[in-house]
């Protein structure tokens, strides 16, 4: 009797461990199968079939095991609310059937090879808040109905080839605290509602074709920190709105159409720490050595001077301001044989700093450096002729040289009297003169005249202006005994004359 109950109680044991064992199966099984909903399974088979789920790179669980235990998926409530898969090798047109993830809350398919039209039908994804189908291959416009995801924080098309113009609603996404539209084929305006996104703090829009100003409104992103334009066609100047950009850590507009000068008020931004402006058009620069944060200033390639490096050059690394435009004008210069030739390239700011190496451009003459920008070449021979440049040096600015734009002189052989010294249309007699000397320039029309006197180390004598042509002007009274230039300005053209007073 004792056997057979110790035998029934070790029965009863057993099927007590069975039936564990059989619950402990099927239970997770019935849970799986109600993890989602039908409309959200129906959505994910739909992205795993319509994106090449077999060539995954890693697809574990996929259509196999609870939807919960997919790869990438995370669900709360029976419902999808997070689809992660990045660098996945998912492939093809991205499924209409993901609009049915209507809890979903970050979308997130970086790095893939989807391609075809961002589907419109994402806006149907009311309660999203981040979405992210950048280094993909989607074509076409960027589908305005996004702008209807209000809840969006963040935002990353960058690196497709999507074209066509932002959506001038981007706007409405007012949450935004990350917009990310970078190296795609986008052109057009910058829209202007995106004043209307006030947390913002990271913009990039780099490497693209937008076009026009840079709007002003831009101030308004006061909690800005990035701002990144650089590689597109914008032109105009940069606004003084910037100033407001109090958060402004980052900015860079490199390789834009930009022109005008650097606004003062970028001097007021406190956490600036990168301005790169490199390969525009600008000319003027403030000075910004009292922005305490500011690090890497980058100005090369565009019309800058020595006036608007040296006060900066403490901001800025080697290599970060060269090369820049040429400075002055073409200019042309008619000489007689005999005559001196001046040339001058004061063209820029004056600066003790400044160091002039004039030379013809096919280096046959080569001058020895200066301080003074002015080159005088006494008894001008036709060797002399030819087209001539100033190489423009700062000691304050190391590895920069500013290039005067051609000077283009010819040589003439003019038929001069002893008693007059003529150059076109300029004559002076007597020549030599002993007390003074008058000064003829004849034209076919009266035309305004100013008179430059020269010394022979290229010092400016008397300059006298507001002079007509075909008027007799006294000149020289006052002069020390020696020799001078006179260069005489009227219509455009610029006549020396050597003088002698004896």
């Amino acid at each position: 009797m004792k056997n057979k109950r110790f035998l029934q109680t070790k029965l009863s044991r057993l099927n007590a461990v069975v039936w564990m064992v059989v619950l402990t199966l099927l239970v997770p099984a019935h849970k799986s199968m109600a993890q989602v909903t039908a409309n959200d399974s129906t959505a994910l088979v739909a992205l795993y079939n319509g994106t090449a789920g077999a060539n995954w790179f890693s697809a574990t669980n996929w259509l196999t095991g609870p939807v919960g235990t997919w790869q990438g998926v995370t669900i709360a409530n029976k419902r999808v609310t997070e689809v992660y898969l990045p660098f996945n090798n998912l492939s093809g047109v991205l499924p209409d059937e993901v609009k049915k993830l209507t809890e979903l809350k970050f979308l997130g398919l970086p790095g893939n090879q989807l391609s075809g039209a961002i589907p419109s039908s994402l806006s149907n994804l009311k309660k999203l808040t981040a979405l992210d189908l950048s280094e993909n291959k989607f074509t076409g416009s960027i589908p305005a109905s996004l702008t209807l995801l209000t809840k969006l924080t963040s935002l990353n098309l960058s690196r497709n080839t999507l074209s066509g113009k932002i959506p001038a609603t981007i706007g409405l996404l007012y949450k935004l605290t990350y917009l990310n539209l970078a190296q795609n084929g986008l052109t057009g305006n910058i829209p202007v509602s995106i004043a209307l996104m006030a947390d913002l703090k990271d913009l990039f829009l780099e490497n693209n074709q937008l076009s026009g100003n840079i709007p002003s409104v831009i101030g308004f992103l006061e909690k800005a920190e990035q701002v990144y334009l650089y590689g597109n066609k914008l032109c105009g100047s940069i606004p003084s709105s910037i100033g407001s950009m109090d958060s402004l850590v980052y900015f860079n507009v490199s390789s834009n159409q930009l022109t005008g000068a650097v606004p003062s008020s970028v001097a007021s931004l406190t956490r600036l720490y990168l301005f790169n402006i490199e390969s525009n058009q600008i000319a003027d620069l403030p000075n910004l050595s009292g922005v305490s944060s500011l690090f890497q200033l980058i100005v090369g390639n565009n019309r800058l001077t020595f006036a608007d490096l040296e006060p900066n050059i403490t901001k800025m690394l080697p290599g970060s301001y060269a090369p820049q435009d040429s400075v002055g004008t073409n200019k042309t210069v008619t000489v007689c044989e005999g005559d001196s030739l001046v040339l001058s390239a004061d063209v820029l700011e004056s600066s003790p700093n400044n160091t002039f190496v004039w030379f013809k451009t096919d280096y046959s003459y080569i001058s020895d450096a200066s301080s003074s920008p002015v080159l005088v070449l006494p008894n001008a021979t036709a060797a002399d002729a030819g087209i001539y440049s100033a190489e423009i040096t700062n000691s304050h600015v190391p590895d920069l040289y500013l290039y005067r734009k051609a000077v283009f002189v010819t040589v003439n052989t003019c038929p001069v009297t002893e008693a007059t010294a003529r150059n076109g249309a300029t004559k002076v007699f007597p020549a030599p003169f002993e007390y003074e000397a008058t000064v003829e320039v004849t034209t076919a029309k009266d035309e305004n005249l100013t008179l430059v006197l020269i010394d022979k180390s290229g010092q400016v004598v008397t300059q006298l202006a507001n002079l007509k042509t075909n008027e007799r002007i006294s000149i020289g009274a006052s002069l020390p005994r020696g020799l001078y230039y006179l260069k005489s300005q009227h219509g455009g053209r610029n006549e020396v004359v050597r003088i002698i007073k004896k």
